[in-house]
C-alpha cells in the first residue's frame, strides 16, 4: 500500500500534514487507504472552525507506533484517522465543547465528543457502529485521568444542560426532538446509555 503525500489537499484548509501532528519523532504518515476517513474528518473540521472559530489539532491520525508511544488504546480511532484531538484557540475547551453539543449540525457530525478537562482539549470521533452494534453519533462524553488513564463518561441530559446553562446555550424544541440532547452508546455487557 502506498502512502499518502503530507501535502495532499483533503479539504480547501486542511492537508494531510495538519491531520497527522506527532511530537514523538516517529514517522507519522498514513497510507493510502486512510484517504477517506481523513476527508471526511478534515471536511467536518472545515465546518466546525467556521462555526466556532480556530483551534490547534493537537493530535489526528496516528501510526500504530505513534499511538504505542503516546500511550494510546489498542482500539483507538485516532489510527484509522477517524479521530482528533483539539484545542481551541479563542475560548475555553469547555466553552467550545459544549457549543459543539448546542448545534445540531455540528453534533451530528461527529461520534464521540469528548470533553478532556485535564488537558484542556477535546477529542472527535466521525460517526461508526460500535461492537454492540449500536450507531455512535453525537455521543457526548466527560473524559478525567484517574489512576493513570484516561476514563470517559457518557452525561445525561440534565447535565448536558447544566454546561450548555453555563455558557448561556441552549437546545431548541425542534432540535430537541431530532435528538440533539441524547447520544447512543453502548457500555458493558450489552448495557445502553441514553445521555
Amino acid at each position: 500500500m502506498s502512502l499518502l503525500s503530507p501535502d495532499q489537499m483533503l479539504t480547501p484548509s486542511y492537508r494531510v500534514r495538519d491531520l497527522t501532528p506527532t511530537s514523538t519523532g516517529i514517522a507519522n504518515i498514513p497510507e493510502s487507504n486512510y484517504l477517506t476517513p481523513l476527508k471526511s474528518m478534515a471536511s467536518a473540521l472545515e465546518e466546525l472552525k467556521t462555526k466556532l472559530g480556530s483551534f490547534r489539532i493537537a493530535s489526528g491520525y496516528r501510526s500504530p507506533e505513534v499511538n504505542t508511544a503516546v500511550g494510546g488504546s489498542a482500539t483507538s480511532r485516532h489510527m484509522t484517522g477517524e479521530a482528533v484531538d483539539i484545542v481551541p484557540l479563542m475560548q475555553s475547551a469547555e466553552k467550545f465543547w459544549a457549543s459543539i453539543l448546542a448545534d445540531t449540525g455540528l453534533k451530528n457530525s461527529f461520534g464521540e465528543i469528548s470533553y478532556k478537562a485535564h488537558q484542556g482539549s477535546i477529542h472527535l470521533t466521525l460517526p461508526y457502529s460500535n461492537s454492540f452494534g449500536f450507531y455512535v453519533k453525537g455521543s457526548p462524553r466527560i473524559a478525567d485521568k484517574e489512576s493513570g488513564k484516561v476514563v470517559y463518561r457518557s452525561l445525561a441530559s440534565d447535565k448536558i444542560d447544566e454546561y450548555l446553562n453555563k455558557y448561556g446555550l441552549s437546545i431548541t424544541a425542534e432540535q430537541a426532538a431530532i435528538g440533539l440532547g441524547v447520544g447512543v452508546i453502548a457500555v458493558g455487557a450489552g448495557a445502553l446509555i441514553l445521555a
